[in-house]
């Protein structure tokens, strides 16, 4: 909201490009949407760009802020074009004349000055108002006679710079995303939309690149993060129970936990920062097995010492209700603090008696993500585990429990 106010007010600013885009969450990534145009033929390069405008404008795809190119255009540039037989014929090459219209602009070192143990450069170059003088420069003499006797001026305009990436030219268009609308989805618009109509000649190329690549770098980590962190957790607790199904009890509570995030999510409408909320999963994922096993050990040592299967799970629920509870809601209440970005300076407050207490920063928007996760997974998988993991418990090994004799 403040930055579309912000965007307002500065456009009516002339003469100015300016670029405004709020704090990011997690590590520093490429602007959001980030469009790579590779070829060999920079005229081809642009034509392509404006054809990506043109199906951007066409198809009504809102939420870009403002798409600009990396590639410098319309440039003023100086050419100084020498008639080489001319200046041959007059003891002239266009080496001598290069070097001394470089040491004329830009200088050339002709000594150093000491001054304790640091060493500054002597440059001599022609001062300010010379230098910015074509004619100046055009009159100065190689010899006796005048650089503009052996060449003349040209006024052109050029690219600023050429950017290659893999060997090939690239023009880059980039562009952040404006407030209520998601990258990924602006840019899974954009890929369909290319793929439809965009017209790409033979040996040119448009990918999706900066924030998109670090997306997909994220996703594929945390994808092999969690397989690996379920298969561990899975591994422990067999080795535990000696069994495959109350394991698989446990588990279920990573999936209540997930539903709890992204209802929690839904709810305040937050955005999911892939890297830091995918870290909070996969922290929740192992804080909140720990009910289980909790509920689940306590039952199985009742059911030992001879109490009825259906008592044992009644008791084991009422057990250990309050210290699933107060583990679950320990970790919640210490984790508003960072959720909600409440800072304290603890030096002021032992110095100064001054806790300098404030709310945000840049601790909030970097971790509340994570934080924020948490809370909603442990939260709501915590509540259901009290009646799904007992009832799973009562499907899964009441048919044993009447086959093995036991009282219900």
């Amino acid at each position: 909201m403040y930055l579309d106010k912000l965007r307002k007010g500065i456009r009516k600013i002339p003469s100015a490009d300016i670029i405004v885009e709020g704090q990011q969450s997690g590590p520093p990534t490429g602007a959001p949407i980030n469009i790579e145009i590779k070829g060999d033929d920079l005229t081809t390069l642009i034509e392509i760009e404006e054809q990506i405008k043109q199906i951007i404008a066409k198809n009504d795809i809102r939420g870009i802020e403002n798409l600009k190119s990396d590639l410098q255009r319309h440039k003023p540039e100086i050419i100084v074009n020498v008639n080489r037989s001319k200046a041959n014929s007059l003891g002239m090459n266009t080496g001598t004349i290069g070097s001394i219209m470089r040491t004329a602009i830009y200088g050339q070192e002709v000594s150093t000055y000491r001054e304790g143990e640091d060493e500054f450069p002597i440059m001599l170059r022609l001062n300010e108002n010379t230098r910015n003088d074509i004619d100046a420069l055009m009159n100065m003499k190689v010899g006796k006679v005048p650089i503009s006797a052996v060449a003349d001026v040209d006024y052109i305009s050029s690219y600023g710079g050429i950017i290659r990436k893999d060997y090939r030219r690239t023009n880059t268009l980039s562009s952040n995303v404006l407030e209520g609308y998601n990258a990924i989805n602006i840019n899974r618009k954009l890929k369909a939309a290319f793929d439809a109509e965009l017209d790409l000649p033979e040996g040119y190329s448009v990918n999706f690149t900066g924030e998109m690549d670090s997306i997909n770098e994220t996703k594929n980590f945390l994808q092999f993060a969690v397989i690996i962190s379920i298969v561990l957790i899975f591994l422990i607790l067999v080795s535990q129970f000696n069994s495959i199904g109350k394991p698989g009890i446990v588990l279920t509570q990573v999936i209540l936990s997930l539903i709890g995030i992204f209802l929690g999510m839904m709810i305040f409408n937050m955005g999911f920062s892939l890297f830091l909320s995918g870290l909070g999963v996969i922290a929740v994922a192992g804080i909140v097995v720990n009910n289980g096993i909790l509920l689940i050990d306590y039952t199985d040592q009742q059911r030992k010492t001879g109490v009825s299967f259906r008592k044992a799970i009644i008791d084991s629920g009422k057990t250990r209700l309050t210290p699933v509870l107060l583990t679950a809601f320990s970790t919640i209440l210490g984790l508003f603090p960072l959720a909600l970005g409440v800072n304290i300076d603890f030096m002021g407050l032992l110095t100064d008696f001054n806790p300098n207490f404030y709310w945000g920063g840049e601790s909030s928007q970097f971790w509340g993500p994570m934080a924020w996760t948490i809370i909603f997974g442990l939260s709501f998988a915590t509540l259901l585990t009290l009646v799904v993991v007992p009832s799973m418990y009562y499907l899964v090994y009441r048919k044993r429990a009447i086959k093995n004799g036991e009282e219900f």
